[in-house]
């Protein structure tokens, strides 16, 4: 279930979020023998509408009831800089960013993995539904799905490099849920009140595009809307308002249609049938391989891809532009190709690595 005790007292922190995911990966880490820290973010400031101090609170009481030190990183400039500006500035260009992606990257592994090594701890560790593993034949490290097929977030963790993940750990990849939920109530840890979210920490649900104009103070410009002829049928709102797929705000007589390209050069949206938004061929930059896949530029290899948390991993190819881009080509049509998404790369159960949809063919 779990790996063999550390005997070598190495010092780890855990950042814990205030639930039970990450007070129970504390739990785990103590009882095999590690020197745990407890560490929460805190990354909105009370201006926010979101900010919920009752998380503090409460990783805060984990961290007594295990005994072990507590501190509070005050990293809310951080976040706004790399995670909220650059989620709005994406939006308003019609590109659909995950903003979670964004948090793990430059955040919780970013700047609290280098806060980590400046206090001298020897690892990092979350609540993360996640497997490393090291490949003896290899040399390095893997990023493997989590067992529990439903709470499995490898999805949200491409971006590692060798040097990271020596630094990680992840000891909730083994587990089940339910598994976790038993844990903690063997240990008196009472979570019964305490929700799960699966929205966006800084964004009321729904409200996206209200806060963006709200936080950025910009203008939103109006423009076309166009049916797949290229001929004008209408106006758009503002390209924030819209990602693929999208019914809301079609101010348009046929309920039906919905929007299956947005154009951020031209200011325009493409309005069409649903069977529309099914594509094959994208295009990715900013690839990041955990486990590189040896390409020459126009070679082709198949692999498997998630283009969301819940989309199914489906196979496809890959081929290598050049440096800075590749195409993927799915087998089959999938929905809802989205500029500014993540598309994720595997082998089974196994994370390649993944990057960035910046033009879909």
């Amino acid at each position: 279930m779990f790996w063999q005790k550390n005997t070598n007292k190495k010092k780890v922190v855990v950042a814990l979020s205030g639930g039970i995911d990450s007070a129970v990966s504390a739990y785990l880490l103590k009882k095999t023998g590690y020197e745990v820290i407890g560490i929460t973010l805190k990354l909105i400031s009370k201006k926010n509408i979101c900010y919920n101090e009752q998380n503090i609170i409460d990783a805060e009481k984990i961290c007594l009831d295990l005994k072990i030190p507590f501190k509070v990183f005050d990293l809310t400039y951080e976040f706004e800089k790399e995670v909220i500006n650059k989620f709005c500035f994406e939006y308003i260009n019609g590109f659909t960013p995950n903003p979670c992606i964004l948090c793990n990257k430059k955040i919780k592994f970013g700047v609290l993995l280098e806060k980590t090594l400046e206090i001298n701890a020897d690892y990092l560790a979350t609540g993360h539904y996640i497997k490393k593993e090291y490949d003896n034949s290899k040399q390095i490290y893997i990023l493997k799905k989590g067992i529990d097929d439903i709470k499995d977030q490898s999805y949200f963790l491409y971006f590692f490099s060798q040097i990271q993940l020596e630094k990680l750990l992840f000891p909730l990849g083994n587990f089940k849920k339910t598994e976790i939920k038993e844990i903690a109530e063997n240990i008196n840890f009472d979570f019964s009140n305490k929700k799960e979210s699966y929205d966006i920490c800084f964004v009321e649900k729904g409200k996206y595009p209200d806060f963006i104009i709200e936080h950025t103070k910009q203008k939103i410009k109006k423009g076309d809307s166009l049916d797949k002829s290229g001929n004008r049928i209408g106006k758009h709102n503002g390209l924030l308002y819209y990602t693929i797929g999208q019914k809301k705000y079609l101010d348009l007589e046929d309920k039906k249609k919905c929007v299956i390209n947005i154009d951020d050069k031209n200011n325009t949206i493409t309005v069409g049938e649903e069977e529309d938004c099914y594509k094959t061929t994208f295009f990715v930059k900013n690839v990041n391989w955990i486990e590189e896949v040896s390409l020459e530029i126009n070679e082709r290899k198949t692999i498997e891809v998630k283009l969301r948390k819940f989309h199914e991993q489906s196979k496809a190819t890959i081929k290598r532009i050049d440096n800075e881009k590749y195409q993927i080509d799915f087998f089959e049509k999938q929905s809802a190709i989205t500029k500014g998404q993540d598309a994720v790369f595997y082998k089974n159960n196994i994370v390649l690595g993944g990057g960035i949809i910046f033009e879909i063919s």
